[in-house]
């Protein structure tokens, strides 16, 4: 009996080859099939390291342009009601959007100024800040926002930002006056 089993267990091995979990794979098509799948690794690591360049080169402009100052006239502080924040928008592939900037005051967001119609509010929960465009005229941006204070000085956030299509972007918010 035990050299039935044996027997049969020599056979086996023999006549099928290497088993994985999908069934009888040839060495050639699990070679080819691991080729493949490090290929589609590589070029998803490549697009992450442009996205993550990118972002190291958006930190860098968003620190230079708080000590050059943010282009926003001290004289004119006075007379803006709310704060006024800048958005940049980065893509798949480190594709930039933006910089866009627009107006927050009691909630809600507003291009340009109070007189204008809300495209959108928003909540602050100490370093959380959510986001709801549901207004705005590009259609790509309506959607929710929600980011994190990642900088005191100036106030900066970042986050993700998915819209009413369901694309999902990365997003830097930045407070250029209050």
């Amino acid at each position: 009996m035990r050299q039935l089993c044996l027997l049969l267990l020599v056979v086996t091995v023999t006549f099928c080859g290497p088993v994985s979990a999908g069934g009888v794979y040839s060495e050639d098509d699990e070679i080819a099939a691991l080729k493949k799948e490090l290929q589609e690794l590589r070029t998803e690591n490549r697009s992450l390291r442009e996205e993550n360049r990118s972002l190291r080169e958006e930190i860098r402009e968003l620190k230079s342009g708080s000590q050059r100052g943010d282009g926003v006239d001290p004289s004119a502080k006075d007379q803006i009601v709310g704060k006024v924040w800048e958005i940049t928008a980065t893509g798949r592939g480190g594709k930039r959007f933006g910089p866009a900037r627009f107006l927050a005051h009691n909630g809600n967001i507003y291009v340009d100024s109070l007189d204008n119609a809300k495209i959108g509010t928003y909540t602050e929960k100490g370093p959380n800040v959510r986001i709801d465009v549901f207004n705005s005229s590009k259609t790509e941006v309506n959607g929710i926002y929600t980011l994190i204070q990642i900088s005191k000085e100036p106030p900066t956030y970042t986050g993700n930002a998915t819209n009413t299509k369901g694309v999902v972007f990365r997003v830097q918010l930045r407070m250029l006056n209050d």
